[in-house]
C-alpha cells in the first residue's frame, strides 16, 4: 500500500489533504513494519531555543507581555528574529522587545517596510523577555529565538529505499531506486541570510527561522522524496495554512535561472503534528552548497 499527496504550486486549504495524510502515515508504518526503511540517531542540539511564539494585541490598549526560558548551553551564539504576521497588509508595526532588562529591539525598527529584524543577542542560563505591543489594534508578530549548534544526522540511503529522521525537525524518506548504489545523505539544519533574503524576495507570509537541508553529495537523487517536517505548537494553534516551502533553481515552465522559494501544499496530522508533502526531484540543486554537492532546502511557511 502506498499513496502519496504529490506537491503542487498554488495554495490549498490543509484539511483536505488531512485523510491522504494519516493514509500515507499507514503506509509508512506498514513499510516499517516490514523492516524496508532503516532509521539512523541524530546529533541533538539547541538550535531552537524559544518559540516560535506569537504575540499579538487585540486591544486599544498597550500591551507588555512577559515569559521566561532557559538555556542549556551557552556556548554558542544567539539570534532573536521577529516577523510581521500580517506583513502583506503594510501596516506599521508598534512594537519594542527587552531581554533581561536590555532593549534589544526599538520601535523605531518598525516600519511599513518590515518583514523581519534579525539581530545577535546574548543569553544567561535564565532568561527573560518582554514584549511591549503598542495601542495600534491587531498588532501581531512572531518572535524566535535560535542557537547557532546545528542539528545534523546522516545516513546511507540504500537502492530498496530509506528513511533518514533528524529528531524533532523532519523525516526524509527516499523511494526505491533513488540512488543505485548505497549512498550518505545527511540532513541539518542551518539559517543563513542568504536563504532568508531569498524567501523574502519571493515568497508571502512569515516563515521558520531557520531551514533544514538535505545533502545527497555528488548526486541527487533520481525520484520523487517524501518529507515529514516538525511544525510549531504556536504554528497548528493559529488559524493560519502552513505549507512545506522549497528553494527552487530551474522550476519547470519557469524562466531560467529562475531561484526563489515555492509553496508545496501540504499535509496535516493532528495525531503525528507533522506536515506532509513530495518535493520532486529538481529541489536539488548544486548551487547552494560551499562544495558543488547537491542539496534541497525546505522550511515552513504560514499563510492566512
Amino acid at each position: 500500500m502506498a499513496i502519496i499527496c504529490h506537491a503542487y504550486i498554488r495554495a490549498g486549504h490543509k484539511e483536505i489533504f488531512i485523510l491522504r495524510y494519516r493514509a500515507t502515515i499507514c503506509a509508512l508504518s506498514l513499510f516499517l513494519l516490514h523492516g524496508s526503511i532503516a532509521f539512523f540517531a541524530c546529533a541533538y542540539g539547541e538550535s531552537l531555543i524559544f518559540g516560535p511564539e506569537f504575540f499579538i494585541n487585540s486591544k486599544e490598549t498597550t500591551q507588555r507581555i512577559v515569559k521566561t526560558f532557559s538555556v542549556r548551553n551557552l556556548n554558542q551564539k544567539f539570534n532573536l528574529s521577529v516577523q510581521d504576521v500580517e506583513r502583506e497588509k503594510g501596516r506599521t508595526i508598534s512594537a519594542a522587545i527587552d531581554i533581561n532588562g536590555t532593549r534589544v529591539v526599538s520601535p523605531d525598527e518598525f516600519d511599513s517596510n518590515f518583514k523581519i529584524i534579525v539581530k545577535p543577542i546574548k543569553l544567561r542560563q535564565q532568561n527573560n523577555i518582554a514584549v511591549e505591543l503598542g495601542i495600534k489594534p491587531e498588532t501581531s508578530i512572531i518572535v524566535t529565538i535560535t542557537g547557532s549548534e546545528e542539528q545534523s544526522v546522516t545516513g546511507t540511503v540504500f537502492p530498496e529505499g530509506s528513511t533518514i529522521n533528524l529528531d524533532g525537525f523532519i523525516s526524509v524518506t527516499f523511494k526505491a531506486g533513488a540512488f543505485s548504489d548505497p549512498h550518505d545523505v545527511t540532513v541539518y539544519t542551518t539559517s543563513s541570510p542568504a536563504t532568508r533574503n531569498t524567501f523574502e524576495a519571493g515568497a508571502q507570509g512569515p516563515h521558520l527561522p531557520y531551514e533544514v537541508r538535505i545533502n545527497s553529495g555528488n548526486k541527487a537523487p533520481s525520484k520523487d522524496v517524501e518529507i515529514f517536517v516538525n511544525v510549531p505548537d504556536s504554528f497548528i494553534a493559529s488559524d493560519y495554512e502552513m505549507h512545506v516551502f522549497a528553494q527552487i533553481h530551474e522550476m519547470p515552465d519557469a524562466p531560467k535561472g529562475d531561484d526563489k522559494f515555492y509553496l508545496f501544499n501540504s499535509a496535516f496530522s493532528m495525531e503525528t503534528r507533522m506536515l506532509q508533502t513530495t518535493l520532486p526531484e529538481y529541489a536539488f540543486s548544486n548551487r547552494y552548497s560551499k562544495n558543488g554537492t547537491y542539496e534541497a532546502i525546505i522550511t515552513v511557511g504560514i499563510l492566512p
